[in-house]
């Protein structure tokens, strides 16, 4: 909110909202830009908004992560810990939906959904909550995840930086991804590169959606921009890892 009334102060042309939107939002923030709109400010969102008259840069937020869960159920994985991220982020609500929403048409249910906080750490207490919850010592914490015999278990997380999270809590475990356990995430965020095993993620074309989001802001009379897809990245940390590139 500071900084938003810190541009509107400063008179800039548009401002652009790139955080995830609050299930309900921020009267205060709703109020403050609707003004500016009507002032002749240009407002863009990623994702949709209360905010009247912004334009909306649209995100496959949901049918990304219904396409992922469905890529990965081709690959034999049958099991998933969801890693939800906080209910009132709208990111990760409507990922969340995509995933259950894809595990329904198959008639499965995820084995857990934990919430958690949208980020690294996030990831790492929704992970360790979710190990903690088998009351199982370290050393037989691997053979109860796949004691029934099937396929690893999945953490599949909301955004990439809580997967990355969710590894390092399974590895504090003892655990080796993805012979033990298999994780997969959401964004392909560029850092990616910098870890292994590589993460299985839903790409979303980051540099296409900024540039479209200042598009919208620079031209007063821009429409609004088509929705944007991107595309499921298998690496080793989850699905067939003996025939996936990093």
């Amino acid at each position: 909110m500071a900084a938003v009334n810190a541009f509107i102060s400063y008179r800039t042309d548009a401002i652009i909202l790139a955080a995830s939107r609050l299930i309900t939002e921020d009267p205060r923030l709703t109020k403050a830009l609707t003004q500016y709109i009507n002032n002749g400010g240009r407002v863009v969102t990623l994702g949709p908004s209360a905010i009247p008259e912004a334009r909306v840069v649209t995100i496959a937020n949901h049918d990304g992560a219904a396409e992922l869960v469905g890529t990965l159920l081709g690959q034999g994985v049958r099991r998933f810990v969801v890693l939800a991220g906080p209910h009132e982020r709208n990111t990760a609500r409507v990922r969340v939906e995509g995933f259950l929403e894809r595990l329904h048409q198959e008639g499965l249910e995820p084995v857990a959904v934990v919430h958690g906080s949208f980020n690294s750490q996030g990831g790492f207490d929704s992970t360790m909550e979710f190990l903690n919850s088998l009351n199982s010592p370290d050393a037989q914490t691997a053979a109860s995840l796949t004691s029934d015999g099937d396929s690893p278990l999945c953490f599949l997380a909301a955004n990439d930086v809580m997967a990355l999270g969710a590894m390092t809590a399974l590895r504090s475990r003892g655990l080796r991804i993805p012979e033990d356990a298999q994780v997969a995430g959401f964004d392909d965020i560029p850092t990616l590169r910098d870890h292994f095993p590589g993460l299985t993620t839903y790409r979303l074309p980051l540099e296409e959606i900024g540039l479209m989001a200042a598009q919208l802001a620079l031209a007063p009379s821009a429409k609004q921009a088509s929705g944007v897809t991107g595309s499921v990245v298998l690496r080793e940390s989850a699905g067939n890892p003996g025939t996936l590139p990093r």
